[in-house]
């Protein structure tokens, strides 16, 4: 229920801000700890807002949540758990964990509306669900180690990548579905995740079966990637041509 967002629990988007055009409350908090199991046992705790198992609802407490269960189930904290499981087997260079008590690296600005810069937030705030930082290099490098199971065994890829029909083709933490795509002979099965905070967004596709991953991020919240399924759009004819080359 977590990783296919269905879990019902409350939402830190729907924390309210006085001020106009600025990001939630939640996001915005300056306290050392936020985004890590102080949240998950404090905000996301809170009142469901449906209930468990009742259909989809992208929301970031289920992985605030999911990451205080990996700390406990382990022993050990998330940011150890990102630098031995994943940072360290794939040999990247610039990921790191954003928290409240450092300073952060130079990140790439955001613009949203006409050109205006992102409203300010703090990266720490999101914890598990977008906390951590990196280069598009680093992002095709974690999608390499997932093409290639070093991170996972292939059954449990498998099960990762296992699209449902009845919420859309939600897979665990992604949308798993075919497509058929200009150029290619026959429909080409996708793994999509895609991210926005702030002015920043990002479509990452993996295609298991071909053995390649696209990245592609945008620094303009109004950019339209349109929508894969709808065999139209930019996504589309990306995904196109990096799947389907003459």
């Amino acid at each position: 229920m977590l990783l296919q967002h269905t879990s019902g629990l409350p939402n830190p988007d729907d924390s309210q801000s006085a001020a106009a055009n600025a990001f939630p409350d939640f996001y915005r908090r300056t306290d050392p700890a936020s985004g890590g199991t102080s949240d998950a046992l404090g905000y996301c705790a809170g009142a469901t807002k449906a209930a468990p198992g009742s259909g989809f609802a992208y929301d970031n407490c289920d992985y605030l949540v999911l990451g205080a269960v990996l700390e406990r189930a382990s022993g050990l904290s998330y940011a150890t758990l990102l630098r031995d499981r994943v940072v360290r087997v794939l040999g990247l260079r610039h990921v790191g964990l954003a928290r409240g008590d450092r300073t952060l690296p130079v990140m790439a600005a955001g613009f949203v509306g006409s050109g205006r810069r992102e409203p300010q937030f703090a990266l720490a705030t999101f914890g598990p669900a977008g906390a951590i930082y990196g280069t598009a290099e680093d992002l095709a490098a974690f999608d390499r180690g997932l093409l290639d199971h070093r991170l996972l065994s292939e059954d449990a890829t498998r099960v990762a990548w296992t699209g449902d029909p009845r919420l859309g083709f939600v897979a665990l933490g992604a949308w798993s579905f075919s497509v058929s795509l200009r150029g290619c002979a026959a429909p080409v099965e996708l793994v999509e995740r895609r991210g926005e905070i702030g002015g920043v967004e990002v479509r990452n596709l993996l295609a298991p079966e071909i053995g390649r991953a696209l990245v592609v991020f945008s620094d303009r919240s109004d950019l339209d990637f349109g929508e894969i399924w709808q065999s139209r759009g930019l996504s589309y004819d990306l995904a196109s041509a990096a799947f389907c080359p003459a």
